[in-house]
């Protein structure tokens, strides 16, 4: 009856445009300090004086001994922190 061929609708799914990037751990021992959402990569995870920091492509996250600071949603925009001025004291 018809012509066989390939199918006029294509199923791309949002993890084959948008593959997760590798991450980069400044320490193996190191461990995520949240629970990771669906659809998020966690990129980088290292240490700060007394914090672990975390970020991935939907936040910035600081674990410190007492406190969290969580920097989350569509607004964060990491381009704005790969470049920060590190001074050695």
């Amino acid at each position: 009856m018809g012509e066989e061929g390939p199918p006029s609708l294509e199923y791309i799914k949002a993890k084959d445009l948008f593959p997760q990037k590798e991450l980069v751990k400044e320490d193996e021992s190191l461990q995520v300090p949240f629970s990771v959402l669906q659809g998020e990569g966690v990129e980088f995870l290292g240490r700060a004086d007394e914090a672990i920091i975390a970020m991935s492509n939907y936040r910035l996250h600081i674990k410190f001994k007492d406190s969290v600071i969580n920097v989350s949603g569509p607004h964060r925009n990491t381009a704005l922190l790969t470049k920060v001025p590190f001074e050695d004291e």
